[in-house]
């Protein structure tokens, strides 16, 4: 198992629910009337500062979420509590700036086939203890290799150049020129955005 960068860990999973409007919790703020039903793309101004409310995660973007958190093919990942929370700025002349707080934990599972020789479950712990954001971090051995729960609370600070055309917005991140695509709708205070990755929904709020 390649440890010698234990931020991989929290950093892929920053990146993978931040790109594109993408949340990967449930309740990410207080507007609990907030919901995600009937999404209708509409298209609309995005201009200005939006709260996320809300995100109706699916299936398949929780399973591609957990599967950034393995350290090897071998090995398994789950999500056990998420929340996002933070803004999304739009400047009007071509990008997006988030400032969003990740609190998640995880359990991870390392067969011993994942392990470089010498490494045990103490020592992966300690690795994944001085990762950024960590809060908690507790590894067992087990009969196959190494269990581990891991606990994040960090800020996510990024800005992506972003293009609207119709009911799609498209956002480039300039780091590594990835895209992400999205049907969006603004109505009137609220802003839904459902990503065409993985159908998945968010809802901002003014």
């Amino acid at each position: 198992m390649a440890m010698n960068n234990e931020r991989r860990l929290w950093v892929s999973f920053f990146i993978y629910c931040a790109a594109a409007l993408l949340g990967c919790g449930s309740d990410g703020g207080a507007a609990g009337s907030a919901t995600c039903d009937s999404f209708v793309p509409c298209g609309g101004t995005l201009t200005g500062t939006w709260h996320l409310a809300k995100t109706c995660a699916t299936p398949a973007g929780m399973m591609a979420a957990a599967d950034e958190l393995k350290f090897c093919p071998q090995g398994t990942a789950s999500i056990d509590t998420y929340n996002f929370a933070g803004t999304g700025t739009f400047d009007g002349q071509g990008a997006v700036k988030y400032d969003l707080l990740i609190d998640f934990s995880a359990t991870m599972t390392f067969p011993a086939s994942c392990l470089t020789a010498g490494q045990t479950c103490g020592s992966v712990q300690q690795q994944l203890r001085a990762g950024d954001g960590v809060t908690t971090a507790s590894c067992q051995m087990t009969s196959t290799g190494c269990s581990c729960s891991v606990a994040v609370k960090s800020p996510v600070r990024q800005e992506h150049s972003v293009v609207t055309s119709g009911t799609t917005v498209t956002e480039t991140d300039p780091t590594d020129g990835s895209m992400e695509t999205s049907q969006y709708c603004v109505d009137g205070n609220t802003l839904r955005v459902k990503s065409d990755k993985d159908g998945e929904i968010d809802v901002w709020t003014h």
